[in-house]
């Protein structure tokens, strides 16, 4: 099973970034848009796993003691570049996040290939057209508010991908 690690957001900011995933859908893009409630921030990508490698990522996971904390979901960038756009995001301001993720990343023995940038995913761009709209809505959102939120818990998930999009379930809930 295709598996991650996540932080589960508050419907407030879920419902400010379904705003912007309705503008997206707009722009004529051929583009990959989450639905309102798949929202969220990954924590560490683990890919395929078994049952029993899904067990031993549970109880690492377990093992992981961490304080509740607050983060601020504001602005919005591109991955990799302004100049080659794969995924356009929306930011997320907390130090507690990023030590979370370091934390989770070593628990399961994850290799980092670069830098850890806190966000959350509002489209996967499949081709360039109509890049100098989602360029001004970008720019337009830089420096906007979505909202922010106590951190309680993270989930291990599991996503099948169907035709129709990415189908998630929690697997197990870790409180912080």
């Amino acid at each position: 099973m295709r598996c991650f690690v996540a932080i589960d957001l508050s419907q407030e900011i879920k419902q400010e970034l379904a705003r912007v995933v309705n503008e997206l859908s707009k722009l004529g893009l051929l583009a990959s848009l989450p639905k309102q409630e798949q929202l969220h921030v990954t924590l560490a990508f683990l890919g395929e796993l078994s049952e029993q490698e899904t067990e031993q990522v549970k109880q690492k996971l377990s093992g992981i003691k961490f304080n509740k904390f607050s983060l601020q979901a504001r602005g919005t960038g591109f991955f990799p570049s302004d100049s080659f756009i794969r995924v356009f995001w929306a930011g997320i301001e907390s130090r507690e996040l990023v030590e979370l993720q370091k934390i989770v990343s070593e628990k399961l023995g994850a290799k980092e290939e670069r830098a850890y940038v806190p966000h959350i995913a509002l489209a996967r761009i499949k081709d360039k057209k109509n890049s100098g709209k989602l360029i001004q809505l970008k720019n337009s959102l830089q420096e906007k508010d979505f909202g922010s939120m106590l951190a309680e818990k993270f989930v291990l998930m599991k996503s099948t991908l169907t035709p129709q999009g990415a189908v998630y379930e929690v697997l197990q809930e870790f409180p912080l």
